[in-house]
């Protein structure tokens, strides 16, 4: 089949005859026939019975009509054996449909007068090489996949409509670096180099896992059962500084940052004020090896093997192995305060289907040597399809943070929005402990974004705040008033000050795109116990192991973390804000007092 680019289609100049692109002038109907008859497959036409009505035309007739509950237009399914078709004629008006290529046919499930359709989800018995079909909507292959960062190359041609510039090289761009590798368990293995000529020896023959090899495991696990764990390990390598002066690269990469050597000289620019784990806090680390599964038994083994594999060429014994592990259900998707993770992505022009509210980056943005790489003009050719990746070990107090959410949230007339106090129910105790927490991170634990729920959530929003097309689909206004507000959101939330929107007034857009960051962290540590949750104190350690990509430090991470989130009064139309970690009293938790209005 030729490419069709993804959207929605009228099915009235579209046929597909063996495959044969005959688009736009063509007899109206579509034609779907066998593309791979040696694999005996069949693919399952998911029509939503409760939009479409499916009838035979007579009790002994291969023929149905299908019949769109929405503008009541009507297509003919033909039970042909070994050929069946969908066709949609004598309609200039035919339905819209989403298209989705993956190749194969079309199976119907005879039942009666009805065609009896998959109950299930659609990507769960879709197999490779398949040719899936739904009625119009965005469902598809974007809520469907539950990721942030959808490959356009799993919904149709890789380049999107209107993108007239280069994109990176998905066969060079390392796997976590775009899409994020699938995992519920990865291992950071950080190393020092002792033996280079053996290092590189062993490093010619090292083949890390590439985006495109990503694509290819997110195409599996959509058409798999999802609950079936798949053991296939990634990988990848990063070097710091160090490392590449060992290796022999004397070049700049344009970033001062990176250029200057190890991110501990800026500790206290950062604000971190705690002691850092002595690996980091030394400086000088050469690199680190990234392995991701989903399975602690597969993660583990892949990691055994490429520390044996560098075991005579690297500091073996004095490896330092950081073990991150998805929590267990129903938390999964959670960091251990309890929020939902990794709902802010941005989505890469060209490269990543953008969710409904998404926030759209150029590809230089992430990926070095392509549009809006700010130092694009300084790179060494090497560098080209490389990107900066940050590794933090951000140690959470989890019953301590909890107790303090539940005696705060008390509180919660003092910093709920006026009108709605006046107006709405009374909150319960735990109400208001989940509101100041959601005021806090910008999202309830659900991700229900805060602006949308100013008083509390709905019953059936956690349900919506899995929906990837829901739950960015926000800004900060409010109604009735023409500048950004704090009243349903403040502004020192967090998702408000790293992921900034409504501010094109303010700031340009360039400056505010390039300060994304693509996020691939994972929680570390055990669940809390039940004698710390008795006590109200921490006993062992966990966190996050924060991870992130981007092509400038100094326009992503550092702008994010110095400019962003520790500056005070950021943005700076703003009268209610205060910076991350900032001490805050029960009378006034957001630091309301703070910042004027400029």
């Amino acid at each position: 089949m030729g490419d069709l680019p993804n959207g929605l289609y009228k099915i009235k100049s579209l046929k597909f005859d063996d495959f044969a692109e005959n688009w736009p002038d063509h007899d109206p109907g579509i034609g779907i026939g066998n593309y791979f008859p040696e694999r005996k497959r069949d693919v399952v036409l998911d029509l939503i019975p409760s939009q479409w009505r499916i009838t035979r035309t007579s009790p002994s007739s291969n023929t149905y009509t299908i019949e769109s509950a929405e503008d009541k237009s009507k297509m003919t399914f033909i039970n042909r054996p070994g050929r069946p078709a969908l066709f949609a004629k004598g309609s200039n008006t035919s339905t819209k449909w989403k298209i989705v290529n993956y190749g194969g046919y079309v199976k119907f499930y005879p039942d009666g007068n009805h065609l009896q359709l998959s109950a299930v989800d659609m990507f769960q018995y879709c197999e490779y090489n398949y040719l899936c079909l739904l009625p119009d909507s965005n469902v598809i292959a974007k809520s469907k996949m539950e990721i942030s960062t959808v490959p356009r190359a799993l919904l149709s041609d890789l380049k999107a409509p209107g993108i007239n510039f280069d994109l990176p090289d998905l066969n060079e761009v390392q796997g976590d670096v775009v899409f994020t590798f699938p995992k519920t368990a990865e291992d950071f293995i950080f190393f020092d180099i002792i033996d280079l000529p053996k290092f590189r020896s062993v490093l010619s023959n090292f083949t890390p896992t590439t985006s495109n090899d990503v694509i290819e495991l997110l195409f599996q696990k959509m058409t798999k059962n999802p609950r079936k764990s798949d053991p296939t390990a990634q990988v990848q390598i990063a070097f710091s500084k160090a490392g590449l002066r060992m290796l022999g690269v004397r070049d700049r990469i344009g970033d001062k940052y990176f250029d200057d050597g190890p991110m501990r000289k800026h500790k206290e620019s950062l604000g971190d004020g705690l002691q850092w784990d002595e690996v980091f806090d030394r400086g000088g680390v050469h690199g680190c090896f990234v392995v991701s599964a989903e399975g602690r038994n597969a993660c583990r083994n892949k990691s055994k093997l490429i520390r044996n594999l560098f075991r005579q060429s690297t500091n073996y014994d004095k490896h330092v192995v950081i073990e991150g592990r998805e929590r267990p259900y129903p938390h999964q998707t959670k960091e251990h305060f309890g929020y939902r993770d990794g709902i802010s992505e941005p989505a890469i022009r060209g490269l990543v289907a953008k969710h409904k509210g998404q926030i759209e980056v150029d590809p230089g943005v992430i990926v070095m040597g392509y549009k809006s790489d700010p130092a694009l003009a300084r790179r060494p050719k090497w560098a080209k399809n490389g990107s900066i990746m940050v590794f933090r070990k951000l140690e959470q107090d989890v019953p301590e943070f909890n107790n303090w959410l539940t005696e705060t949230g008390k509180s919660w007339r003092s910093f709920a929005p006026k009108e709605l106090v006046d107006s709405e129910r009374p909150l319960s105790n735990k109400e208001g402990a989940a509101l100041l927490g959601a005021r806090m991170f910008g999202r309830y634990k659900s991700g229900t974004p805060v602006v949308l729920r100013p008083f509390r959530e709905l019953p059936g929003d956690q349900k919506k705040a899995e929906d990837f097309e829901w739950n960015n689909d926000f800004d900060y206004m409010v109604p009735g008033e023409s500048a950004p507000s704090a009243r349903y959101c403040p502004f020192s939330a967090h998702t408000r000050k790293v992921t900034p929107r409504n501010l094109g007034k303010y700031y340009t857009k360039n400056y505010l795109e390039s300060a994304m960051i693509l996020r691939a962290g994972i929680a570390y540590g055990p669940e809390v116990t039940q004698g710390e949750r008795e006590a109200k104190k921490s006993k062992l350690k966990r966190g996050l192991l924060f991870v992130c990509y981007q092509s400038s430090l100094e326009h992503g991470f550092i702008r994010q973390t110095r400019d962003f989130a520790n500056m005070e009064c950021f943005p700076k139309i703003a009268a209610q804000d205060t910076k991350h970690g900032q001490s805050l009293s029960e009378s006034d938790p957001f630091g309301t007092k703070r910042c004027r209005r400029y």
